[in-house]
């Protein structure tokens, strides 16, 4: 019997039922498969892109302090160089009737200063005062010679003739007594000239320090009252013209308490208190009063924006935290304290002039500029000034492809940059760069006008420690401003010469190149220039750079108050000690609040019509220290090429110039680890900082 078979299954309906799970299961697997990888890749995405958001605010915001410490630079130099034109004008104007100007020894020899003295005979005696003294040699006015400042007395032509005839007045002829009694009364014309003069000294001296009026009116003022009773009007207005441009610009005072309150103004800017903004925030800062105060938080938000997706991310819910430390510029002023002779001229004494051999006698008396600005360094407090910040951005949902759910997921990341490649200057700057100790001067007449401590301006020159009023420096300036007859064009071509860059301060300051020449001789420069006038336009005038450098930030106190609580922080002391021609303190500060406060808000406010370079309360305006007719006949051996160089100080001494590099200058920004700036301090107590991953 056979057994049964057994029955067959229906093989094609029991497959089909598990593949149809299996498919499900490998379609579901696939699709989380897909969904995670799409999920994580647009994850690592948006990480990415948040962080390049904050690597772009990091550089933002380190650009922004990098152009205020380049601003800060140029207006420290240039603090330096109107120093220089102050010294260049107390030495060599006043100079200029000197006997032996501009003397005949050794190139590095110390220049002496010398004054004729005619107390001992018609055989003068040579007084080396070896300090600048202030005298004007003008007597276009009375007919003269240039020779007014020759000596610290001139002879008295009628106790000459008196002498020469016996002295016996009663044995002359009438013709003689009348030509004798004509002489005498000359000597009394002198004696008045002699002493308007004196107030022509005075007036020069001061304005070189203290004007802060770039008008007429002034000038005018002082000649009609020091000389009203000598001149008439055709000889004040000759004078008028050779005085005017010897004085123009502020004065030394009033120029650099000007740039000193631009720079403590960006100094401000650059320890500007970290923020911690949202986009609301940043708006309000945009739209505040002082916006520009808060430009590195601006750009840097604005920045970290523009490299963010906004139909990713929430631009509205993103906010930058800055991470920096307050004050981490913290600037030293440096002043210096010198004294500025003028040399006054007053009829001698007895009244009757034909009994004494000198008709107009010289003293020498001192005015004490105290606490003169003249530059800024790093304090030992300063810190590295760097730029970090942490941003927060939310992801919106995008439904399965992103993720489910109303709720949001947020980012963030840390960067940070700083300034590098340049400086503020020299980290050793002092008081004593600018002025060189003199004692036991040879007294004028009797008088010692100085005998220990006599501080005077001056500056080193070249690398071998030279005083900057050497003989070559004086020959070299008088070769320049005209030789013999120096005009005052030469004078003031001379003056452009003497402020220009020398050896000692290549590699040591950030300093403006030229713009480039119109003939191609030189190379294009690397920046961007903001010229006032054309360089291609204006030959022969003074090529000027303007940039962004507020006097102080706008809103808050009136300009007086403002002028005066800055005046007060830099001369706690009096600026001016009293001398014998009656300055008295406490009027000559006020004047220079006065003049300041008149500047700034008639001439700076304006629009810089009337003002120094076109400036404005806002924009900077400065001289290039190279100019066109420094290149043709330069008095030191510095090229443009030499100047930028302030990334580079080692290649500056090369005089053939082969080094294979890009000569540079001025900050630039570079992207820096954040773990490397841990340790100097982050302006945050959030525990995730040190936690996250840098």
């Amino acid at each position: 019997m056979e057994s049964p078979r057994p029955r067959q299954l229906n093989d094609k309906s029991g497959r089909e039922g598990q593949a149809a799970v299996l498919l499900a299961i490998m379609v579901s697997s696939f699709l989380m498969f897909f969904m995670f990888a799409v999920n994580t890749g647009l994850l690592i995405n948006a990480k990415i892109s948040v962080q390049t958001a904050a690597d772009a605010a990091a550089y933002a915001g380190a650009a922004a302090q990098s152009r205020q410490l380049n601003a800060i630079s140029y207006l420290n130099y240039d603090m330096r160089r109107q120093f220089k034109k102050f010294a260049f004008r107390n030495a060599f104007v006043s100079s200029i009737g000197n006997p032996q100007f501009p003397g005949n020894g050794a190139d590095n020899s110390e220049y002496t200063f010398d004054k004729l003295d005619y107390n001992n005979g018609t055989n003068p005696s040579i007084l080396q005062l070896k300090v600048p003294v202030v005298c004007l040699p003008i007597s276009a006015a009375v007919g003269g010679s240039s020779d007014s400042c020759l000596a610290v007395n001139y002879r008295n032509t009628a106790y000459d003739v008196q002498n020469s005839v016996g002295g016996v007045l009663s044995s002359l002829n009438s013709i003689t007594q009348a030509y004798l009694n004509s002489v005498t009364s000359i000597a009394g014309i002198a004696n008045s000239i002699c002493s308007g003069r004196s107030g022509i000294n005075v007036f020069m001296a001061l304005a070189w320090l203290f004007r802060g009026d770039l008008d007429d009116q002034s000038i005018d003022e002082m000649l009609l009252s020091t000389t009203s009773t000598t001149l008439t009007n055709p000889e004040r207005t000759k004078i008028k013209e050779q005085i005017q441009p010897l004085v123009q610009g502020l004065g030394l005072f009033p120029r650099n308490v000007i740039t000193l309150m631009r720079i403590d103004t960006l100094k401000d800017f650059i320890n500007d208190k970290p923020a911690n903004v949202d986009w609301e925030g940043m708006q309000a800062l945009e739209n505040s009063p002082g916006a520009d105060a808060h430009e590195r938080t601006i750009l840097a938000y604005k920045s970290a924006l523009g490299n963010l997706n906004s139909s990713v991310f929430d631009a509205e819910k993103t906010r930058l935290e800055e991470l920096q430390p307050a004050k981490m510029l913290e600037l030293d002023e440096v002043k210096a304290s010198f004294k500025v002779y003028v040399q006054a001229m007053v009829p001698t004494s007895p009244s009757v002039p034909s009994t004494k051999a000198t008709a107009c006698d010289s003293f020498i008396y001192k005015i004490n500029a105290n606490d003169a600005p003249v530059g800024v360094k790093l304090s030992s407090s300063a810190k590295n000034v760097f730029y970090a910040v942490r941003l927060r951005t939310y992801v919106k949902p995008m439904g399965l492809l992103f993720m489910q759910g109303p709720g949001e997921l947020e980012l963030d990341a840390m960067a940070a940059a700083k300034p590098f490649g340049s400086r503020i200057g020299p980290k050793g700057l002092s008081a004593t760069d600018f002025v060189v100790s003199r004692s036991n001067l040879p007294p004028v007449n009797g008088q010692v006008f100085c005998s220990s401590d006599c501080f005077s301006p001056n500056l080193k020159l070249g690398n071998d420690n030279t005083n900057f009023f050497n003989t070559r420096f004086m020959r070299d300036m008088k070769a320049l401003s005209g030789g013999a007859a120096p005009s005052t064009t030469g004078i003031l071509d001379a003056q452009r010469h003497a402020t220009a860059p020398n050896p000692t301060e290549v590699g040591l300051y950030n300093i403006l190149p030229p713009t480039p020449s119109t003939d191609g001789s030189q190379d294009p420069m690397d920046f961007e220039f903001i010229p006032f006038s054309d360089p291609a336009s204006a030959k022969g005038k003074p090529q000027i750079y303007r940039f962004y450098a507020p006097v102080f930030p706008r809103g808050g106190a009136s300009t007086a108050q403002k002028v005066d609580q800055f005046l007060q922080s830099i001369f706690p002391n009096v600026s001016v000690s009293n001398d014998p021609i009656g300055l008295d303190l406490p009027i000559l500060r006020n004047q220079l609040k006065t003049s300041l406060t008149n500047y700034i808000d008639s001439k700076l406010s304006t629009g810089g019509q009337e003002s120094e370079h076109g400036e404005t309360e806002t924009f900077a305006a400065l001289e290039l220290p190279i100019q066109d007719s420094l290149q043709s006949k330069p008095y030191l051996s510095i090229t443009p090429k030499e100047v930028r160089t302030s990334w580079s100080p080692d290649h500056h001494k090369v005089s053939s110039y082969d080094v294979k590099f890009t000569p540079r200058f001025g900050y630039s920004v570079k992207l820096v680890s954040f773990r490397d700036l841990m340790q100097q301090g982050l302006a945050s107590d959030d525990p995730d900082v040190e936690k996250m991953s840098h």
